[in-house]
């Protein structure tokens, strides 16, 4: 029993002491006690803080060109950040001290965006007053700068939300096609919108042409587009740089015309001809299922020209002339591409 005894006291002892150890501990406290630290900014950049509280001299150590120590006192520090026109985020590091205690902090910063559909980059209206909706916004203020010498008959108008506005085209009663390139620029980063206006009998008469197979640069001349008795637009001497006096036809969609693959164009005497659309993966469609459209576009030069353009990345690339064994096309053997085909004045 004494042995028994003599382990209870002991164990009664150490709860004891431990006891009396809670009691008598006592946390350290921070030197440097921070309030609030405002640190992730905006492309835009503007003005970054940690608040504390301290009864030392504080120091701030920070090492960047970007993110500037602007003030520095007993419970601020306020930092001066540049804006950030590239498309990454950036961090800086800032180390504050009060000769106790130190803490690290970390400044982050947002890449710059400008936002748009890559789809709209070619907005096409028929001569009746249009308004195109778009969508557009940046990081940075979109500035949305229209030629000089179209602003009698194109202005642009910001949705209220300030995620996109719309372009609005007066009535074209020129009896010409007309267009302009209307450049934005959202801090150093830019993308630019062709804005064209046009009927579709603005495309009737003879034209100038260029196309290739993807090796060499075709010039037809005197290609014509008349309109038959059925409504169709019928193309003509398109191909006539190949060697062949092949016609074409569409049917009006909007202000662009559409042509349909699996038209039988003629023979040569030894082969039988056909028209294919080249898909956006470069697939030769040889069926109606493929279209290819032909609508107003500007060249580089500033002029206004008519194109088998696609403005979608799904769009076609381009069209073909598929060789034959017989008038009813049922295994092609051949084809010639053609690619980046404009017609112009």
């Amino acid at each position: 029993m004494k042995t028994v005894e003599k382990i209870l006291c002991g164990f009664l002892c150490l709860i004891m002491i431990i006891g009396c150890d809670d009691k008598d501990y006592t946390a350290p406290v921070s030197t440097l006690q921070v309030v609030e630290a405002s640190l992730n900014i905006q492309a835009t950049g503007g003005d970054a803080s940690v608040d504390f509280l301290t009864d030392k001299v504080v120091t701030a150590e920070l090492e960047s060109d970007w993110c500037l120590l602007k003030e520095v006192n007993k419970n601020k520090i306020l930092l001066r950040v540049l804006p950030n026109y590239g498309y990454s985020s950036r961090t800086a590091q800032l180390k504050v001290s009060d000769g106790t205690e130190s803490k690290n902090f970390t400044i982050n910063q947002e890449g710059a965006v400008l936002i748009y559909e890559e789809d709209e980059w070619i907005l096409r209206a028929t001569d009746a007053t249009t308004e195109l909706p778009i969508k557009l916004y940046g990081s940075f203020d979109c500035m949305v700068n229209i030629p000089e010498q179209a602003k009698s008959w194109l202005s642009f108008e910001r949705d209220t939300d300030g995620k996109g506005g719309k372009f609005i085209v007066a009535e074209n009663t020129t009896g010409e096609i007309r267009g302009a390139i209307v450049r934005v620029v959202s801090g150093e980063r830019q993308m630019a919108y062709q804005v064209l206006q046009s009927d579709i009998d603005n495309y009737l008469g003879t034209w100038n042409g260029q196309f290739n197979d993807g090796t060499r640069v075709y010039t037809p001349s005197g290609v014509t587009i008349t309109k038959d008795t059925d409504g169709n637009y019928v193309v003509s001497n398109l191909f006539s740089s190949l060697g062949f006096n092949f016609t074409i036809k569409g049917y009006a969609v909007g202000n662009e015309i559409v042509f349909e693959a699996g038209q039988y164009l003629g023979t040569d005497g030894t082969n039988y001809y056909g028209f294919s659309v080249i898909s956006a993966d470069s697939r030769f469609i040889e069926d109606s299922s493929g279209t290819i459209s032909l609508g107003p576009v500007m060249l580089k030069n500033g002029s206004v020209a008519i194109g088998f353009i696609g403005i979608k990345e799904t769009d076609p690339i381009g069209f073909g002339l598929m060789a034959y064994m017989d008038e009813y096309m049922d295994e092609a053997y051949s084809y010639k591409a053609i690619l980046d085909c404009v017609l112009y004045k």
